[in-house]
């Protein structure tokens, strides 16, 4: 099976740490990638002081013709690996290493038969597949994962998991300055596994492959900036509607993608993108607020939003839903972090609101 490494692990430090984080992938050196027949899968890996770790694989993945070559590249627009799998189809599919489910582009070359492909090329990527009869094609997957390419593309998933009224879509178009021709986009007929693809390509642009990693907080930060707080916000609701998982998974993955979102000031109205990115989260919140389920990881996930949208007084008014289901310690705890954000935030109406939700907490 065609085994390549997505990482030049020659310019990559040795981790001095013995135990590794449990998101396997958010702190590999090197993925892996193997395949056998038109299954495919993953592995991370780790260098350590004595040899090389591997973490837990990706889950496996059937391609559409069976697997001829594979190589590997870091981008160095979003930082994540990519694989380019050449099928014995002659096509050629590039896919990110963390999520395999989506191909993020289909190139078909001629009808000679081509065995193998490499990365001739690393800034800009250049591939080159041969054939047996001595030739070869040049491949240039440029702007696969820019941030506009993943923001229209994860506006396309939306609507095909959603539909154009399931969700906020003017607001987020205009959050991620999404074309006129994405925003206008129409879902596919036949779309069943829409959903469990968008929470997998969301997951992995915002660095959260792992959702049983109880201390990451949400993406990274540069993915953070990257994509603003819509994203992390639709990521919330794609998982209220997540199939095939437990209802424990999807409060879970609801609350660490809420987690990632962070207020851009401490007041202001702010441009036109921020104020249609603050709508996308008050809206969704109010929804995650609205589910059958009553778990009081959505009411934090929605506090979250609100905080996120700096709409602090519905923000507050949620917190204090959250008193009757935890105990005394950990909501004062809660409570008076947030409250001191919003008394040290030097914007007089949020010193207001905290104090007087600080002296209703203590009165009752």
């Amino acid at each position: 099976a065609p085994i390549s490494t997505a990482l030049d692990v020659t310019n990559v430090p040795k981790s001095k740490k013995k135990h590794q984080s449990k998101n396997a992938f958010k702190n590999a050196s090197s993925v892996a990638f193997l395949s056998h027949h038109s299954s495919c899968l993953t592995v991370p890996l780790t260098l350590l002081e004595g040899g090389v770790n591997a973490g837990e694989p990706s889950k496996l993945v059937k391609l559409p013709a069976p697997v001829v070559g594979s190589c590997s590249y870091l981008s160095k627009q979003s930082g994540r690996s990519l694989v380019a799998v050449l099928l014995s189809s002659n096509t050629v599919t590039i896919r990110d290493s963390t999520c395999l489910s989506l191909s993020l582009t289909n190139i078909v070359l001629d009808p000679l038969s081509f065995f193998s492909i490499d990365l001739a090329m690393k800034s800009p990527p250049l591939l080159m597949a041969t054939s047996r009869d001595g030739e070869a094609r040049a491949v240039f997957p440029s702007n696969l994962d820019s941030a506009k390419e993943e923001a229209e593309r994860v506006t396309k998933m939306a609507i095909d998991c959603f539909g154009r009224d399931g969700f906020p879509l003017a607001k987020f178009a205009e959050a991620l300055s999404i074309s006129y021709a994405t925003a206008s986009y129409q879902a596919r007929e036949t779309a069943e596994d829409s959903t469990q693809l968008l929470v997998e390509y969301l997951s992995c642009i915002l660095g959260m492959t792992n959702t049983d990693d109880e201390d990451e907080g949400g993406g990274e930060t540069d993915r953070r900036a990257r994509h603003g707080n819509a994203v992390h916000a639709l990521l919330c609701l794609a998982s209220v509607v997540w199939e095939g998982r437990d209802a424990s998974a999807k409060e879970k993955l609801c609350l660490l993608s809420a987690g990632g979102c962070k207020a851009r000031r401490t007041g202001g109205a702010g441009g036109e993108e921020e104020m249609a990115e603050n709508k996308v989260c008050t809206d969704i919140a109010h929804r995650l607020l609205t589910t059958e389920s009553k778990s009081s990881m959505f009411v934090e996930a929605a506090f979250h939003l609100f905080k996120a949208a700096q709409n602090h007084g519905l923000a507050v008014q949620t917190m204090e839903k959250l008193g009757g289901v935890w105990g005394k310690r950990k909501f004062g705890l809660f409570c008076m972090k947030y409250l001191s954000e919003l008394w040290s935030s030097g914007n007089v109406d949020y010193c207001k609101l905290g104090m007087n939700s600080a002296r209703g907490l203590l009165q009752s």
